[in-house]
């Protein structure tokens, strides 16, 4: 599947002028920097929002399963789809 995958892009990637693949290029090398970059643990936004969450479980806050949250998703979708 990768070489099926490599090939497409690499087609794709053929048909583009100068510009966009200058856009392209960028655009792929951003995923790389903010992989090398980030971590989500100095991310004060991040740290607030886990501990937010945890402080909720811990005070007996209801927490949702996973299949739960499925449903609900579903459900969403289910009713996007009628509208």
């Amino acid at each position: 599947m990768r070489q099926n995958l490599d090939k497409q892009l690499h087609e794709v990637f053929d048909k583009l002028n100068e510009v966009q693949k200058q856009q392209v290029f960028d655009f792929a090398n951003s995923f790389l920097d903010e992989d090398l970059q980030y971590d989500k643990w100095k991310d004060s936004a991040f740290v607030a929002e886990v501990e937010s969450r945890y402080n909720h479980y811990k005070s007996g806050g209801k927490m949702v399963s996973t299949e739960e949250v499925n449903r609900q998703v579903r459900e969403l979708f289910k009713n996007a789809k009628n509208k």
